[in-house]
């Protein structure tokens, strides 16, 4: 399941993941809080939860490299966006 909405606050029918009984894994684009309601419900029910800073930083790993022609220092960019992002 994908959360594509443009807020880390969701409502809490958005929340209730019984209703997808088949979901293993939830993606949340929300880069902003670091770890999402979306998210911390997921985990609360033992899936697997992939937050929106790793897709951030994944595409600035890309474009990096893309523009410089050189990998990217991605435990460097990686360090740097998480001091930088909010922690709740």
């Amino acid at each position: 399941m994908v959360n594509t909405t443009p807020v880390a606050t969701l409502s809490d029918e958005l929340l209730n993941l019984d209703r997808f009984p088949d979901v293993k894994i939830v993606f949340d684009v929300v880069f902003n809080p670091v770890h999402t309601p979306f998210c911390a419900e997921a985990e609360r029910r033992g899936l697997i939860s992939v937050p929106g800073w790793l897709m951030l930083l994944h595409q600035a790993v890309h474009q990096f490299t893309l523009y410089t022609n050189v990998d990217a220092p991605i435990s460097a960019m990686r360090e740097a966006l998480l001091q930088a992002l909010p922690r709740t």
